[in-house]
């Protein structure tokens, strides 16, 4: 899985009130989430980490409002802006899928992870800032 650290921290920087059970359950999606960032309910999620579900519902809610998870169907995923697990194929339709109107303004993970170093961050950056 490819985590986008940038995209995280922005997302972090701008949801200060996420604490305690909602980032544990954050940690815990990102060892868990499967090909498509498909992730488990929040009664598995609840299960595993030994909380209350009351607590973990709470969590997903948390966070699908700050971004970090999307729910569509009933179903959650992990936010292709945090990181991905699939294809690059993949991960451009997840991004148009979940951002039709700007999912062009964010690098594609090829142009960062293969660029020559410091100058990948730079870029990814200044797109994520809006520099």
């Amino acid at each position: 899985m490819k985590l986008y650290q940038d995209g995280k921290l922005a997302l972090l920087r701008k949801h200060p009130e996420l604490r305690g059970q909602a980032l544990r359950v954050l940690h815990y999606l990102e060892s868990v989430v499967t090909w498509g960032n498909v992730l488990p309910s929040s009664g598995k999620a609840a299960q595993e980490l030994g909380i209350l579900r009351p607590h973990s519902s709470r969590a997903y809610s948390e966070l699908v409002e700050a971004g970090f998870i999307l729910k569509r169907e009933g179903a959650y995923y992990l936010s292709p802006r945090v990181g991905w697990k699939g294809t690059e194929e993949q991960l451009g339709q997840a991004l148009r899928l979940w951002y039709p109107g700007d999912y062009l303004a964010l690098p594609a993970p090829a142009e960062y992870v293969q660029a020559p170093s410091g100058h990948a961050m730079k870029e990814r950056r200044r797109v994520y800032r809006g520099n």
